[in-house]
């Protein structure tokens, strides 16, 4: 605010009837806390100030309109009857679908068939979505925390084991690296600790994902360990050395003789079967385990067999 006053001096020009007063003097009035406050602004940083103002009404504007923006989307939500998660997996799916479009747009940017690279484009476009997916059922799990049970869970020793916070393990898939956030349980008596996460999914002790698993007791079934790594690499884009492939391939296999032992019928006929895990908490609904995965009990044999190859 421009201001001008007068002095009160009979003998200074302030005091002629035309004389506005002496100044200019500047200062910026605004409410603070229900307060009135007044700020005496210094003539060079009248500019600067005026600006800041400009910027200030420009910004309750843009917030006003938002808020309306914000009413209506509201009214439509409650209108069409979806969740919260419905309007998610929307949104996510709307992402997932573009990021892919924009990739093959690039990809086929040339214009005509004649000068595509077809088998470039196939590679890049499975790359992507592969990458995207992975991105997905990473975002997907890390948003659920209900592997975290309370303060504390049984142990295999029968005692309880601690709550000791969340944990990150970088999981090797088909669909490329995840990062998981898991609740770890540590037992004080025995020293060993556990994640539920890990044993729902299947991924309990290893990096390696179930169907992963059973593309490397696949391959490692038929063809010598060293040329596993490099068909997964050609044929699915993974990256594993002839060490993982073996590791894998024989977990896999003590894992299925464990079960065929367990099956076998004991003393007076009855089928021995492995106690199921069943925590006090769940997590979303994955085909998970290599038990799960048709074809890998056929080559049991064979996997066992083949170590050290």
């Amino acid at each position: 605010m421009e201001r001008y006053r007068k002095c009160g001096k009979p003998n200074c020009h302030c005091a002629q009837p035309d004389e506005p007063g002496h100044g200019p003097s500047w200062s910026l009035t605004h409410n603070v806390k229900g307060k009135t406050t007044t700020k005496i602004i210094p003539e060079a940083f009248v500019p600067q100030t005026r600006e800041h103002i400009a910027e200030y009404q420009r910004l309750r504007h843009l917030t006003s309109d938002l808020g309306g923006v914000n009413e209506k989307i509201c009214e439509t939500r409650i209108g069409s009857g979806k969740t919260e998660d419905d309007f998610k997996k929307d949104s996510l799916a709307a992402e997932l679908i573009h990021d892919v479009a924009v990739d093959l747009d690039a990809l086929l940017a040339c214009g005509t068939s004649d000068g595509l690279d077809f088998e470039a484009i196939e590679t890049a476009a499975r790359r992507k979505v592969l990458t995207l997916a992975a991105r997905a059922i990473e975002q997907r799990l890390n948003a659920d925390a209900s592997d975290h049970a309370g303060p504390s869970l049984d142990c295999a020793c029968g005692q309880p084991a601690r709550y000791a916070g969340r944990r990150i393990n970088v999981v090797q898939s088909v669909m490329g690296e995840l990062k998981l956030d898991r609740a770890y349980y540590h037992c004080p008596l025995c020293s060993s600790g556990f994640y539920p996460r890990d044993r729902q999914l299947g991924i309990e002790k290893t990096c390696f994902s179930p169907a992963l698993v059973r593309m490397m007791g696949t391959v490692g079934s038929m063809v010598s360990f060293q040329e596993s790594g490099q068909l997964l690499r050609e044929l699915a884009g993974i990256g594993i050395d002839a060490g993982q492939v073996e590791r894998g391939a024989e977990a896999l296999g003590d894992e299925i003789a464990a079960d065929e032992r367990l099956s076998r019928p004991g003393p007076g006929g009855n089928i021995r079967c492995r106690p199921p895990f069943t925590p006090a908490s769940t997590v979303p609904a994955f085909q998970c385990g290599p038990k799960s995965l048709p074809g890998v009990r056929a080559n049991r044999l064979t996997v066992l067999r083949r170590r050290g190859k």
